[in-house]
Protein backbone atom coordinates (compact mmCIF):
# COMPACT_ATOMS: atom_id res chain seq x y z
CA UNK A 1 0.00 0.00 0.00
CA UNK A 2 1.40 3.35 -1.04
CA UNK A 3 1.96 5.72 1.85
CA UNK A 4 1.51 9.46 1.34
CA UNK A 5 4.60 11.59 0.80
CA UNK A 6 4.79 14.05 3.69
CA UNK A 7 6.55 16.86 1.87
CA UNK A 8 4.14 16.83 -1.06
CA UNK A 9 1.13 16.74 1.26
CA UNK A 10 2.35 19.76 3.22
CA UNK A 11 3.00 21.77 0.07
CA UNK A 12 -0.34 20.92 -1.49
CA UNK A 13 -2.35 21.87 1.59
CA UNK A 14 -2.24 25.59 0.88
CA UNK A 15 -5.70 26.72 -0.10
CA UNK A 16 -6.01 29.61 -2.52
CA UNK A 17 -8.93 31.98 -2.62
CA UNK A 18 -9.73 31.20 -6.24
CA UNK A 19 -11.63 33.42 -8.67
CA UNK A 20 -15.43 33.44 -8.74
CA UNK A 21 -17.18 33.02 -12.07
CA UNK A 22 -20.69 31.97 -13.18
CA UNK A 23 -21.38 28.20 -13.40
CA UNK A 24 -21.25 28.09 -17.17
CA UNK A 25 -17.89 29.85 -17.46
CA UNK A 26 -15.91 27.69 -15.03
CA UNK A 27 -14.38 25.37 -17.64
CA UNK A 28 -13.38 28.25 -19.92
CA UNK A 29 -11.84 30.15 -17.00
CA UNK A 30 -9.86 27.05 -16.02
CA UNK A 31 -8.33 26.90 -19.49
CA UNK A 32 -7.39 30.56 -19.20
CA UNK A 33 -5.88 29.98 -15.76
CA UNK A 34 -3.76 27.10 -17.07
CA UNK A 35 -2.53 29.21 -19.94
CA UNK A 36 -1.42 31.86 -17.44
CA UNK A 37 0.34 29.29 -15.22
CA UNK A 38 2.08 27.75 -18.22
CA UNK A 39 3.25 31.16 -19.46
CA UNK A 40 4.56 32.05 -16.00
CA UNK A 41 6.40 28.72 -15.78
CA UNK A 42 8.07 29.25 -19.15
CA UNK A 43 9.09 32.79 -18.19
CA UNK A 44 10.60 31.79 -14.81
CA UNK A 45 11.81 28.21 -15.42
CA UNK A 46 12.36 28.14 -19.16
CA UNK A 47 9.82 25.37 -19.75
CA UNK A 48 6.10 24.84 -19.38
CA UNK A 49 4.36 23.39 -16.37
CA UNK A 50 3.50 19.69 -16.10
CA UNK A 51 -0.19 19.17 -15.46
CA UNK A 52 -0.96 15.69 -14.10
CA UNK A 53 -4.44 14.26 -14.06
CA UNK A 54 -5.06 10.84 -12.56
CA UNK A 55 -8.59 11.24 -11.27
CA UNK A 56 -11.67 13.40 -10.90
CA UNK A 57 -12.48 13.88 -7.20
CA UNK A 58 -16.00 15.17 -6.55
CA UNK A 59 -16.68 16.20 -2.95
CA UNK A 60 -20.19 17.12 -1.76
CA UNK A 61 -20.04 19.11 1.48
CA UNK A 62 -22.22 21.42 3.49
CA UNK A 63 -21.35 25.09 3.79
CA UNK A 64 -20.02 24.51 7.33
CA UNK A 65 -17.64 21.77 6.08
CA UNK A 66 -16.37 23.61 3.02
CA UNK A 67 -12.92 24.51 4.39
CA UNK A 68 -12.30 21.00 5.71
CA UNK A 69 -13.49 19.51 2.42
CA UNK A 70 -11.10 21.67 0.40
CA UNK A 71 -8.14 20.96 2.68
CA UNK A 72 -8.76 17.20 2.71
CA UNK A 73 -9.20 17.10 -1.06
CA UNK A 74 -6.00 19.13 -1.56
CA UNK A 75 -4.01 16.68 0.58
CA UNK A 76 -5.43 13.73 -1.38
CA UNK A 77 -4.59 15.50 -4.65
CA UNK A 78 -0.94 15.65 -3.56
CA UNK A 79 -0.85 11.88 -4.00
CA UNK A 80 -3.31 11.68 -6.89
CA UNK A 81 -3.24 14.87 -8.98
CA UNK A 82 -6.33 15.67 -10.96
CA UNK A 83 -9.40 17.84 -11.00
CA UNK A 84 -11.01 18.42 -7.63
CA UNK A 85 -14.63 19.56 -7.73
CA UNK A 86 -16.08 20.61 -4.38
CA UNK A 87 -19.87 21.00 -4.43
CA UNK A 88 -21.49 23.03 -1.66
CA UNK A 89 -25.28 23.14 -1.98
CA UNK A 90 -27.50 25.16 0.35
CA UNK A 91 -25.34 28.28 0.44
CA UNK A 92 -26.25 31.94 0.16
CA UNK A 93 -25.15 32.49 -3.43
CA UNK A 94 -24.45 30.80 -6.76
CA UNK A 95 -20.94 30.76 -8.20
CA UNK A 96 -17.98 28.65 -9.21
CA UNK A 97 -14.57 29.44 -7.73
CA UNK A 98 -11.55 28.15 -9.62
CA UNK A 99 -7.99 27.75 -8.35
CA UNK A 100 -4.81 26.01 -9.49
CA UNK A 101 -2.06 24.60 -7.32
CA UNK A 102 1.47 23.58 -8.25
CA UNK A 103 4.26 21.59 -6.61
CA UNK A 104 7.91 21.29 -7.61
CA UNK A 105 8.51 17.68 -8.67
CA UNK A 106 11.45 16.22 -6.72
CA UNK A 107 12.80 14.30 -9.72
CA UNK A 108 12.28 16.55 -12.73
CA UNK A 109 12.17 19.83 -10.74
CA UNK A 110 9.29 20.90 -12.94
CA UNK A 111 6.05 22.42 -11.77
CA UNK A 112 3.40 19.72 -11.33
CA UNK A 113 -0.04 21.28 -11.19
CA UNK A 114 -3.58 20.24 -10.33
CA UNK A 115 -6.81 22.18 -10.16
CA UNK A 116 -9.79 22.86 -7.91
CA UNK A 117 -13.28 24.10 -8.65
CA UNK A 118 -15.65 25.01 -5.81
CA UNK A 119 -19.25 25.08 -7.02
CA UNK A 120 -21.69 26.75 -4.63
CA UNK A 121 -25.43 27.09 -4.99
CA UNK A 122 -28.54 27.94 -3.03
CA UNK A 123 -31.41 25.64 -2.04
CA UNK A 124 -33.40 24.61 -5.09
CA UNK A 125 -30.39 24.70 -7.43
CA UNK A 126 -29.40 21.04 -7.04
CA UNK A 127 -30.04 20.26 -10.72
CA UNK A 128 -27.92 23.21 -11.86
CA UNK A 129 -25.11 22.13 -9.52
CA UNK A 130 -25.24 18.59 -10.86
CA UNK A 131 -25.17 19.83 -14.45
CA UNK A 132 -22.16 22.01 -13.64
CA UNK A 133 -20.30 19.00 -12.19
CA UNK A 134 -20.97 16.89 -15.29
CA UNK A 135 -19.59 19.66 -17.51
CA UNK A 136 -16.45 19.96 -15.39
CA UNK A 137 -15.48 16.27 -15.26
CA UNK A 138 -12.31 15.49 -17.21
CA UNK A 139 -13.19 12.80 -19.80
CA UNK A 140 -11.58 9.35 -19.70
CA UNK A 141 -10.47 9.65 -16.06
CA UNK A 142 -11.92 7.69 -13.12
CA UNK A 143 -14.33 9.60 -10.90
CA UNK A 144 -14.29 9.25 -7.11
CA UNK A 145 -17.19 10.84 -5.21
CA UNK A 146 -17.04 11.68 -1.51
CA UNK A 147 -20.30 12.49 0.26
CA UNK A 148 -19.32 14.51 3.34
CA UNK A 149 -22.84 15.53 4.26
CA UNK A 150 -25.43 13.79 6.42
CA UNK A 151 -26.33 10.53 4.69
CA UNK A 152 -29.97 10.57 5.73
CA UNK A 153 -30.40 13.92 3.99
CA UNK A 154 -29.05 12.54 0.72
CA UNK A 155 -31.93 10.31 -0.36
CA UNK A 156 -32.26 12.17 -3.66
CA UNK A 157 -28.72 13.44 -4.28
CA UNK A 158 -26.70 10.39 -3.20
CA UNK A 159 -28.02 8.13 -6.00
CA UNK A 160 -27.06 10.81 -8.52
CA UNK A 161 -23.49 10.98 -7.15
CA UNK A 162 -23.29 7.17 -7.17
CA UNK A 163 -24.41 7.17 -10.80
CA UNK A 164 -21.68 9.52 -12.05
CA UNK A 165 -18.76 8.13 -10.02
CA UNK A 166 -16.71 4.96 -10.24
CA UNK A 167 -16.35 4.81 -6.45
CA UNK A 168 -18.60 6.40 -3.84
CA UNK A 169 -17.11 7.25 -0.42
CA UNK A 170 -19.31 7.80 2.66
CA UNK A 171 -18.61 8.12 6.39
CA UNK A 172 -20.96 6.52 8.92
CA UNK A 173 -18.66 7.79 11.67
CA UNK A 174 -20.03 11.32 11.31
CA UNK A 175 -23.69 10.35 10.82
CA UNK A 176 -26.17 11.89 13.26
CA UNK A 177 -28.42 8.82 12.88
CA UNK A 178 -26.16 5.87 11.96
CA UNK A 179 -28.94 3.25 11.87
CA UNK A 180 -31.02 5.36 9.48
CA UNK A 181 -27.89 6.05 7.42
CA UNK A 182 -27.21 2.31 7.18
CA UNK A 183 -30.70 1.89 5.77
CA UNK A 184 -30.08 4.57 3.14
CA UNK A 185 -26.84 2.90 2.05
CA UNK A 186 -28.32 -0.62 1.86
CA UNK A 187 -31.23 0.69 -0.20
CA UNK A 188 -28.76 2.48 -2.47
CA UNK A 189 -26.75 -0.68 -3.21
CA UNK A 190 -30.01 -2.59 -3.76
CA UNK A 191 -31.21 0.00 -6.31
CA UNK A 192 -27.76 0.42 -7.92
CA UNK A 193 -25.96 -2.96 -7.66
CA UNK A 194 -23.04 -1.70 -9.75
CA UNK A 195 -22.07 1.04 -7.28
CA UNK A 196 -18.69 0.59 -5.61
CA UNK A 197 -19.37 1.84 -2.11
CA UNK A 198 -16.32 2.62 0.05
CA UNK A 199 -17.18 3.31 3.69
CA UNK A 200 -14.61 5.17 5.80
CA UNK A 201 -15.57 3.46 9.08
CA UNK A 202 -15.05 0.12 7.35
CA UNK A 203 -11.65 1.20 6.04
CA UNK A 204 -10.61 2.48 9.48
CA UNK A 205 -11.07 -0.99 10.99
CA UNK A 206 -9.03 -2.79 8.31
CA UNK A 207 -5.98 -3.44 10.51
CA UNK A 208 -8.20 -4.95 13.23
CA UNK A 209 -9.79 -7.34 10.74
CA UNK A 210 -6.37 -8.33 9.47
CA UNK A 211 -5.01 -8.98 12.97
CA UNK A 212 -8.10 -11.02 13.85
CA UNK A 213 -7.84 -13.14 10.71
CA UNK A 214 -4.15 -13.77 11.42
CA UNK A 215 -5.07 -15.29 14.81
CA UNK A 216 -6.59 -18.20 12.87
CA UNK A 217 -4.13 -18.43 9.99
CA UNK A 218 -2.29 -21.59 11.14
CA UNK A 219 -3.93 -24.96 10.28
CA UNK A 220 -4.43 -25.86 13.95
CA UNK A 221 -6.07 -22.52 14.70
CA UNK A 222 -8.50 -22.75 11.75
CA UNK A 223 -10.28 -25.61 13.49
CA UNK A 224 -10.96 -23.29 16.44
CA UNK A 225 -13.49 -21.35 14.35
CA UNK A 226 -16.06 -24.04 15.19
CA UNK A 227 -15.38 -23.52 18.90
CA UNK A 228 -16.05 -19.77 19.00
CA UNK A 229 -18.82 -18.95 21.47
CA UNK A 230 -18.63 -15.20 22.00
CA UNK A 231 -16.90 -12.18 20.53
CA UNK A 232 -16.72 -8.88 22.40
CA UNK A 233 -15.75 -5.71 20.56
CA UNK A 234 -14.84 -2.60 22.50
CA UNK A 235 -14.44 0.88 21.11
CA UNK A 236 -13.87 4.50 21.98
CA UNK A 237 -16.54 6.73 20.43
CA UNK A 238 -16.72 4.53 17.30
CA UNK A 239 -19.94 2.47 17.53
CA UNK A 240 -20.23 2.03 13.76
CA UNK A 241 -16.68 0.71 13.50
CA UNK A 242 -17.53 -1.81 16.22
CA UNK A 243 -20.82 -2.73 14.54
CA UNK A 244 -19.23 -3.22 11.11
CA UNK A 245 -16.43 -5.29 12.65
CA UNK A 246 -18.98 -7.49 14.46
CA UNK A 247 -21.01 -7.85 11.25
CA UNK A 248 -17.84 -8.91 9.40
CA UNK A 249 -16.90 -11.44 12.09
CA UNK A 250 -20.40 -12.94 12.14
CA UNK A 251 -20.67 -12.97 8.34
CA UNK A 252 -17.38 -14.86 8.00
CA UNK A 253 -18.75 -17.50 10.38
CA UNK A 254 -22.03 -17.77 8.45
CA UNK A 255 -24.12 -16.31 11.27
CA UNK A 256 -27.54 -14.68 10.87
CA UNK A 257 -29.38 -12.26 13.13
CA UNK A 258 -32.66 -14.19 13.00
CA UNK A 259 -34.91 -13.30 15.93
CA UNK A 260 -32.03 -12.17 18.17
CA UNK A 261 -32.56 -9.32 20.61
CA UNK A 262 -30.09 -6.99 22.24
CA UNK A 263 -29.67 -7.07 26.01
CA UNK A 264 -27.26 -5.30 28.35
CA UNK A 265 -24.75 -7.03 30.65
CA UNK A 266 -21.88 -5.30 32.43
CA UNK A 267 -22.18 -2.13 30.32
CA UNK A 268 -21.95 -4.19 27.11
CA UNK A 269 -24.80 -4.83 24.64
CA UNK A 270 -25.15 -8.51 23.65
CA UNK A 271 -27.09 -10.33 20.95
CA UNK A 272 -27.31 -14.05 20.04
CA UNK A 273 -26.88 -14.93 16.37
CA UNK A 274 -27.69 -18.24 14.70
CA UNK A 275 -25.53 -20.40 12.43
CA UNK A 276 -24.37 -23.96 11.78
CA UNK A 277 -20.79 -24.26 13.07
CA UNK A 278 -20.91 -22.75 15.61
CA UNK A 279 -24.66 -22.96 16.11
CA UNK A 280 -24.83 -19.87 18.31
CA UNK A 281 -22.58 -16.83 18.50
CA UNK A 282 -22.93 -14.15 21.15
CA UNK A 283 -21.85 -10.75 19.92
CA UNK A 284 -21.04 -8.01 22.42
CA UNK A 285 -20.43 -4.33 21.72
CA UNK A 286 -19.19 -2.04 24.47
CA UNK A 287 -17.79 1.45 24.91
CA UNK A 288 -14.36 1.48 26.47
CA UNK A 289 -14.98 3.86 29.36
CA UNK A 290 -11.39 3.71 30.60
CA UNK A 291 -10.13 4.70 27.17
CA UNK A 292 -12.63 7.53 27.02
CA UNK A 293 -11.19 8.97 30.22
CA UNK A 294 -7.64 8.71 28.91
CA UNK A 295 -7.92 11.05 25.94
CA UNK A 296 -4.16 11.34 25.61
CA UNK A 297 -3.69 7.59 25.32
CA UNK A 298 -6.41 6.62 22.85
CA UNK A 299 -7.81 8.14 19.73
CA UNK A 300 -11.28 7.39 18.42
CA UNK A 301 -11.67 3.80 17.16
CA UNK A 302 -11.59 0.18 18.27
CA UNK A 303 -9.71 -0.59 21.49
CA UNK A 304 -10.09 -4.33 21.96
CA UNK A 305 -11.46 -7.60 20.55
CA UNK A 306 -11.85 -10.71 22.73
CA UNK A 307 -12.86 -14.08 21.24
CA UNK A 308 -14.11 -16.66 23.77
CA UNK A 309 -13.76 -20.35 22.89
CA UNK A 310 -15.38 -23.55 24.05
CA UNK A 311 -12.04 -25.33 24.45
CA UNK A 312 -8.77 -24.56 26.18
CA UNK A 313 -5.85 -23.61 23.96
CA UNK A 314 -2.13 -23.50 24.59
CA UNK A 315 -0.66 -20.05 24.21
CA UNK A 316 2.74 -20.81 25.67
CA UNK A 317 5.57 -18.75 24.24
CA UNK A 318 8.82 -20.01 22.67
CA UNK A 319 10.72 -18.91 25.78
CA UNK A 320 8.62 -21.39 27.80
CA UNK A 321 6.23 -18.97 29.46
CA UNK A 322 3.32 -21.35 30.06
CA UNK A 323 -0.10 -19.95 29.24
CA UNK A 324 -3.37 -21.74 28.62
CA UNK A 325 -6.80 -20.25 28.32
CA UNK A 326 -10.15 -20.17 26.55
CA UNK A 327 -9.85 -16.84 24.78
CA UNK A 328 -7.91 -14.91 22.19
CA UNK A 329 -7.55 -11.17 22.55
CA UNK A 330 -6.31 -8.17 20.62
CA UNK A 331 -5.85 -5.13 22.82
CA UNK A 332 -4.69 -1.68 21.90
CA UNK A 333 -2.15 -0.34 24.37
CA UNK A 334 -2.49 3.23 25.72
CA UNK A 335 -0.29 5.92 24.18
CA UNK A 336 0.47 3.58 21.30
CA UNK A 337 -0.89 2.18 18.06
CA UNK A 338 0.40 -1.29 18.96
CA UNK A 339 -1.96 -4.24 19.27
CA UNK A 340 -0.85 -7.22 21.35
CA UNK A 341 -2.50 -10.60 20.96
CA UNK A 342 -2.53 -13.19 23.71
CA UNK A 343 -4.43 -16.06 25.29
CA UNK A 344 -6.37 -16.41 28.48
CA UNK A 345 -5.50 -14.51 31.63
CA UNK A 346 -1.77 -14.32 30.89
CA UNK A 347 -2.18 -11.80 28.10
CA UNK A 348 0.87 -9.78 29.06
CA UNK A 349 3.06 -12.83 29.57
CA UNK A 350 2.21 -14.69 26.37
CA UNK A 351 2.17 -12.28 23.47
CA UNK A 352 1.35 -14.10 20.24
CA UNK A 353 1.65 -11.10 17.96
CA UNK A 354 2.55 -7.45 18.18
CA UNK A 355 1.57 -5.25 15.25
CA UNK A 356 0.65 -1.68 14.52
CA UNK A 357 -2.98 -0.64 14.20
CA UNK A 358 -2.58 1.72 11.26
CA UNK A 359 -4.50 4.98 11.44
CA UNK A 360 -5.37 7.14 8.46
CA UNK A 361 -6.82 10.61 8.29
CA UNK A 362 -9.58 11.35 5.76
CA UNK A 363 -7.20 12.44 3.00
CA UNK A 364 -5.19 9.23 3.38
CA UNK A 365 -8.38 7.18 3.23
CA UNK A 366 -9.30 8.93 -0.02
CA UNK A 367 -5.83 8.14 -1.38
CA UNK A 368 -6.29 4.53 -0.31
CA UNK A 369 -9.58 4.37 -2.22
CA UNK A 370 -7.86 5.72 -5.33
CA UNK A 371 -5.02 3.20 -4.90
CA UNK A 372 -7.46 0.26 -4.69
CA UNK A 373 -10.26 0.83 -7.22
CA UNK A 374 -11.41 -2.80 -7.23
CA UNK A 375 -14.73 -3.54 -5.55
CA UNK A 376 -14.53 -4.55 -1.89
CA UNK A 377 -15.90 -8.07 -2.18
CA UNK A 378 -18.36 -9.11 0.49
CA UNK A 379 -18.77 -5.62 1.94
CA UNK A 380 -22.32 -5.18 0.66
CA UNK A 381 -23.45 -8.33 2.50
CA UNK A 382 -21.65 -7.17 5.63
CA UNK A 383 -23.44 -3.83 5.36
CA UNK A 384 -26.79 -5.66 5.24
CA UNK A 385 -25.82 -7.71 8.30
CA UNK A 386 -24.88 -4.50 10.13
CA UNK A 387 -28.28 -3.04 9.23
CA UNK A 388 -30.08 -6.09 10.63
CA UNK A 389 -28.04 -5.88 13.83
CA UNK A 390 -28.74 -2.16 14.24
CA UNK A 391 -32.49 -2.69 13.83
CA UNK A 392 -32.80 -5.78 16.04
CA UNK A 393 -35.09 -5.32 19.07
CA UNK A 394 -33.45 -3.73 22.08
CA UNK A 395 -30.84 -1.69 20.20
CA UNK A 396 -32.18 1.57 21.75
CA UNK A 397 -29.86 3.91 19.84
CA UNK A 398 -26.81 1.97 21.03
CA UNK A 399 -25.02 2.93 17.82
CA UNK A 400 -25.41 6.68 18.18
CA UNK A 401 -22.21 8.59 17.38
CA UNK A 402 -21.51 10.74 20.43
CA UNK A 403 -19.55 13.29 18.42
CA UNK A 404 -22.49 13.75 16.03
CA UNK A 405 -25.22 13.71 18.65
CA UNK A 406 -27.10 16.99 19.23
Amino acid sequence: MKMPHTGARESQARLGQGRSVPFGEADRELRRAWATVDEDSRRTDGEGMLRLREVNLVVVAGEQDLVRARLTAALAAAEHPGRVIVVAPGGTGSSASIATGCLIDGFSERRVCSEEVVVQGTHGEEEQLQAAVLQLLVPDLPVVGWWMGEITGAVESLPWLAGVTDQLVTDLGSAADPSASLKVLTELIADQPAVRLREMEWLRSASWRRLTAELFESPSRRLLAQQIQRVEVRHRDAPMQALLFAAWFAFRLGMMVGDGEWSSRNSTAWIRMQGSEPEVLEVGLGRDLEAVGDSAGFTRGLTGVTIHLGVEIDGSTPDEVECKGRSLAIMRLPHSLVCRCGTGDCFDAAVLKSAGAVEFDDSQLLSLVMDTPAEDRGFKEILRTALELSHAPGSDNSFQNEAAAP
